[in-house]
Order: structure tokens, then sequence, then C-alpha cells
């Protein structure tokens, strides 16, 4: 499509994911760009860019109950064919396949039809799931609109690239909770020991340690690597009665490396924002001691979390997936798990993989329990599992599987396929489509 304006046609073409910008109509303007910023209107700091690479906008933070103002900056705006401009701003709680549109339900539209080219939104509020209450909860994904006028009175739309707003929300710590095991049985299958972490956003990760005397503590993992997993993400609906997010999981108790005392203590991380009255606080502490009695029972070969990593990245970031099944160390007839990751191929099975690989973009670490990639980008479209196995003596083996993780990006402004188009076609995979939301 294209018109004629005092006898010259120019092309604008815009492309919401390729470019910061779309055009409705093809014209003889200026080069109109809009961009969607989000920033404090109190200056205190309380909205801020994720990172320098999408500094822009793409993803920002803000801090409860604070305000936020969405600038659309309009380049050139003030040029002479410029007749006149009115902004529109909007928001939804799911990313549509192209615009943000008041014709489908999950979009409400904040400020518009007005020559304004802000919009402020006063004590913002974070929901769990923003589809709750899509009017209230400012978690969600922005757009702004400029419509223009040009002095021969036609039209020309473009829309900004979408931002995505996170609401950071602080802990509120219970008193520290004390527990004691007494006469845990020497050799005992798994141990689990409760750390019940406080609603927070971004959540509050559980950080174990253990003391033999209640003096110096050191991480729970040191010296006991293989026997410990802390369940730190989604737990299966298999055991999802047995096991809450937070807990540590101690297997195959031992009297010389156990007694004493486990602590857990909250550690949540704001970053890039600044809560200045935050500290991190113990949750739990658990006191153990051993039976002289040995347990030499069944183990239960159960996947017990499945971890992604859900942080925005960066160039040169790592993304991790872990997960942590139970009853892992061998003992008696039960030979030690032995951990085999598999990546779907482009026949859409799952592959076992050579780790780590010979230019090392993938490892394991943690016992094998966690996968490494160290490229991103390039496994931005990928799908990973583990499957646990495990020889019995006299017995067929064990075998537990976890759900599929990936892809990397769980971006809304992109899909799996749009992903592996680009990689298919060796294309740098645009702005938009680099980014976690956290």
């Amino acid at each position: 499509m294209s018109q004629k304006f005092s006898l010259v046609t120019c092309f604008i073409i815009f492309n919401v994911l390729v470019s910061i910008s779309r055009a409705d109509e093809i014209c003889c303007c200026p080069n109109f760009q809009v961009k969607l910023k989000m920033e404090d209107p109190d200056g205190n700091s309380g909205t801020m860019p994720v990172t320098d690479n999408v500094g822009e906008g793409y993803k920002y933070v803000a801090k409860e109950d604070s305000n936020v103002m969405l600038s659309c900056d309009l380049i050139e705006k003030d040029h002479p064919a410029v007749k006149s401009v009115e902004y529109v701003f909007l928001k939804s709680y799911q990313m549509p396949a192209s615009l943000l549109t008041l014709d489908t339900t999950n979009v409400v539209q904040l400020c518009g039809d007005s020559t304004d080219s802000t919009c402020t939104m006063s004590n913002v509020k974070y929901f769990a799931n923003p589809g709750d209450d899509k009017e209230s909860s400012a978690n969600q994904i922005y757009q702004c609109k400029a419509t223009i006028t040009l002095i021969d009175d036609k039209l020309v739309k473009l829309w900004s690239h979408t931002s995505l707003l996170d609401v950071y929300v602080a802990p509120t710590y219970a008193p520290t909770q004390s527990f004691s095991k007494d006469d845990i049985l020497e050799g005992k299958g798994y141990n689990k020991f409760e750390c019940t972490l406080p609603d927070a956003n971004p959540p509050v990760k559980p950080n174990w340690q253990y003391s033999p005397d209640d003096s110096n503590y050191e991480d729970v993992f040191t010296g006991r690597a293989a026997r410990v997993a802390v369940l730190d993400d989604k737990i299966p609906s298999a055991v999802e009665n047995q096991f809450s997010r937070g807990d540590m999981v101690l297997m195959v108790y031992t009297q010389a490396e156990d007694n004493g005392k486990f602590r857990c203590t909250g550690n949540w991380d704001p970053s890039p924002l600044t809560f200045e009255d935050y500290t991190n606080e113990t949750i739990s502490e658990h006191t153990t001691s051993s039976s002289t009695q040995s347990d030499n029972g069944a183990l239960t070969l159960d996947v017990l979390s499945e971890i992604p990593s859900t942080t925005v990245f960066n160039v040169d970031s790592e993304v991790e997936f872990t997960v942590y099944v139970k009853d892992t160390p061998g003992r008696g007839i039960y030979q030690d798990v032995v951990y085999t990751w598999y990546e779907k191929n482009s026949e859409g099975t799952f592959q076992e993989m050579t780790l780590p690989t010979a230019n090392g973009d993938l490892a394991t670490t943690n016992e094998g329990r966690t996968l490494v990639v160290k490229d991103p980008f390039k496994y931005a479209a990928s799908e990973f599992k583990m499957i646990a196995t495990r020889e019995v003596t006299g017995s067929d083996a064990e075998e537990a599987e976890s759900a599929v993780l990936g892809p990397i990006t769980s971006c809304n402004f992109c899909s799996k396929d749009s992903i592996r188009s680009y990689q298919k076609n060796g294309r740098v995979l645009p702005q938009t489509l680099r980014c976690i939301p956290g």
C-alpha cells in the first residue's frame, strides 16, 4: 500500500519485532519513530530498566506502591509536516501475535486520545496472576500508539515496541522457627527440613547452611553435595503434597557429617532496585542427632524440583537448568544415580547429549544435576530434559524423568517458532527476543 504526497513516494515500514515501531500508513512523511520509556516521576529511582542492553525499554522494574510514568517519545514530532499528535497507552497481561488493540479482552487502555505524551500510574500493584485483576495489576506488558495528523489531514499511526513492567514486593519475615530432629536413623533414605518462604516478588530463595556446633556455618552442599537437594522452584504434582518450595532434602543420613544444626536464611535480591530497610533473615533452624539404629530399607527415585534459570541475560550470561531427584546416593543393593541430559532434535525427538560439548557451550555441574548453557542466544529455542537412572542388584533398573525445560527465553514478545525462524535463517535475534522476564 502506498500514497503520494507532494509528488514524492516514500516507504516507511516498521516491524514490531525487528525495529522499534510500525506504521499503518506508508507515506511521504518524516522519519517518525516511537519509543516507550518508563521512569519514576518522583525521582526516587523507583523504576529502572533491568540491564544496559535493554535500556530503551523491553523490561522495567518498579517498587510496589511507587508511581510509574510512561512516556511515548515520538521522534520528529515537531516536524513542519505535523499538524497534531494524539497518544494512547495500553497494557495487557498476555502478548498478542502483533499489536495491543482494544478489540481483545485482555487489553486495558490507561490513558488515551490525548495530546499528552505521558501517562502516570499511581501506587502500582503486583499480582501473582495479573489476569485476576487486569485493571489493577501493573506487572503487565505495555505499548503506546501515536496517531499523527499531517498538515494535509492524512493520518499516520505508529506503535512503540512492547515493554514489560515487573513490580517488586519485599518479603515480610515471621519469627524464626526452631525444630529438633532427634534419633534420625543412620543411612535413612531421605529427611525433609522445612523452610517456609515468605511471599515476595521476585521470589525469596532459600539459603541452607550447616554447622556441627552452631558456630561456624558453611554451605549445606559442602561435603555432602550428592546427598542434598534444595527445592527452589517447581515441585512436580506427584510429590507436591509431600514437599514445598524452600525445603531441603538430606539423603542417606550420616552421623559423622550431619549431626549438628541446619539453618535456612531467606535470600532476596531486588536488583537493580534498592530497598534500604530490607535485610535477609533466618527462617528456620533444625537441630539434628542420630540414633544407634540403621535404616537399610528401600530407596525410591522421584523428581523433587525442576529449576529453570529465570533472569534477564546479557550476551555473556549463562543460563542454568537444575533437576533434583530423591534418594540419589546408593547403598546396599542400590547403585548411585546417573544423570543423563537430552535435547529435542529437529525431528521432534529427544536425543542424548554428550557433555560437555566440544566448544564448551553446554556442560553440567552440581553432580550432573545442573545443565549450564553458556550461549543462551544459540539455544534460545531449545528444549531439554533430564532422566535419572539407577541400577538395582537383583531387580529392574529405576528411572525418573523431568518435565521438558525450556525454551530458554520465556519472553512475552516472541514465540518459539519466531526464534527458530531467526536461527534457521542465520540471522541475529532481534533485541526484543533477548530477554527472560523474571
